[in-house]
């Protein structure tokens, strides 16, 4: 209770000053309104309506200049500081060298080409006017001399005589062909008379032992009694193009060399050749691949 009533009497203060602060701020208020309506408005500026730009213009490309300045004389003395005065003056000395070195001398007057003598026009006239006939001169004596390095006069002069003799020679007598002797026994002509041989004129259609289609006499092989294409005459087992030379047959089918000795002695053809049979696969796709046949 006793704390309660020592603390009214000091709110009851505060409240007091503040309300005497209030009073304060309006008499201020209102003395300072009281004094602006007893001096009235406040005066009119005059403000120049025209001025010198130029004036203005060389203000600020002085600063500007003054600026500049301050920047170049700044890096130079940068350069200076890292440089040195002594590498300044050496790289100074060699640019002025340079170009000096580089500056173009001045061409000399030169006389205009439209002045020309009497006297050199006629020289230069009589020197290209027959320049013809005084090269051909010229090249007839230096053939006609005695001591031409490389071929002399008579070495050319006999030269040209033993191509005429011969070119004589090949005229007067006949060249002699040699007949060259072809033996063959009496197999190799009666296979080749039966491969190549034509029918007997009895005009029968003659189909492919292999395909069963007409074979042609421009694409014909006949062998063993029988007609085959030329692009059916080939190994049952790899697909090789074979020839009258190089084919065998067993059981009416076709083989080559390899595959035929693959039959009989299939230990010695498979350490034949394994690798030319591959290279004959391929030889053989390709081939189909160009025909365009499956």
């Amino acid at each position: 209770m006793t704390t309660k009533a020592a603390d009214e009497p000091v709110r009851k203060e505060t409240k007091d000053v503040k309300e005497s602060d209030y009073q304060d701020s309006d008499d201020d208020t209102l003395s300072s309104s009281t004094d602006d309506s007893e001096r009235g408005p406040p005066p009119v500026l005059e403000i120049e309506k025209s001025a010198d730009f130029g004036t203005l213009k060389s203000a600020f490309t002085s600063n500007d200049q003054q600026q500049q300045k301050e920047r170049t004389t700044a890096d130079k003395e940068m350069i200076v500081e890292r440089l040195g005065k002594e590498n300044l003056v050496n790289i100074t000395s060699t640019f002025e060298s340079m170009k000096t070195k580089e500056e173009i001398p001045e061409k000399s007057e030169r006389t205009p080409l439209t002045v020309v003598d009497r006297e050199r026009y006629s020289q230069y006239k009589q020197k290209f006017e027959h320049i013809q006939e005084t090269m051909e001169k010229r090249r007839m004596s230096l053939t006609n001399k005695e001591d031409v390095k490389g071929a002399g006069k008579e070495v050319l002069n006999q030269t040209k005589d033993k191509f005429e003799r011969l070119n004589q020679q090949s005229d007067q007598t006949p060249v002699a062909h040699e007949i060259l002797d072809i033996s063959l026994s009496a197999d190799d002509k009666q296979r080749i008379k039966e491969t190549f041989g034509e029918d007997n004129g009895s005009g029968e259609r003659s189909d492919c032992a292999i395909c069963g289609r007409v074979v042609y006499p421009v694409e014909k092989l006949q062998l063993e009694k029988k007609a085959f294409h030329k692009g059916c005459f080939r190994c049952c087992k790899c697909l090789k193009n074979l020839s009258v030379q190089n084919y065998s047959s067993h059981e009416g089918r076709l083989y080559c060399k390899v595959h035929m000795m693959q039959l009989f002695h299939p230990e010695n053809a498979l350490a034949f050749d394994r690798e030319s049979e591959a290279a004959a696969l391929k030889i053989v796709a390709k081939e189909l691949y160009c025909s365009g046949s499956p």
